[in-house]
């Protein structure tokens, strides 16, 4: 059995907003701006997104759920340079992490004695040409 190029070490919440009265409806809309940082001497990748909920009529500069998580990756030794990286990492580094988002989420919505907030599963391939195109390289 080959092993995998990639292990998921961890995820942080590093930053995180939430505003009940800007909630209109149930017509909502979500973002997520991902990036990554590649540490070539540690073969570490961290993949930061900023998550966004807002009124589908609104922008998401008027959300009320804001939310930056960080998650890191550690690669084996055949991964030297970014061009290393399989291309299928992209888009499953996203999906590997966006679970811990929604369930994020969902605690403190009904923490807040709110109606839970529960994201949607989403296909998240459409996220790895921004993330792609949004890497930082650390020598």
């Amino acid at each position: 059995m080959e092993q995998a190029s990639f292990k998921f070490k961890e995820y942080k919440i590093i930053e995180f907003g939430f505003n009940s009265s800007n909630i209109i409806g149930d017509d909502i809309a979500l973002k997520i701006d991902p990036e990554g940082v590649f540490n070539k001497g540690e073969r570490m990748f961290s993949l930061t997104f900023n998550f966004f909920a807002f009124n589908k009529a609104d922008s998401p500069e008027k959300n009320f759920v804001n939310c930056k998580m960080t998650a890191n990756f550690q690669f084996s030794e055949d991964v030297i340079d970014l061009e290393n990286i399989p291309t299928y990492f992209y888009a499953n580094s996203i999906a590997i992490v966006f679970p811990y988002l929604r369930a994020f989420i969902s605690s403190l919505t009904i923490q807040a004695n709110l109606k839970p907030m529960i994201l949607p599963t989403m296909n998240l391939i459409s996220l790895s040409t921004p993330l792609k195109e949004n890497i930082t390289i650390i020598e």
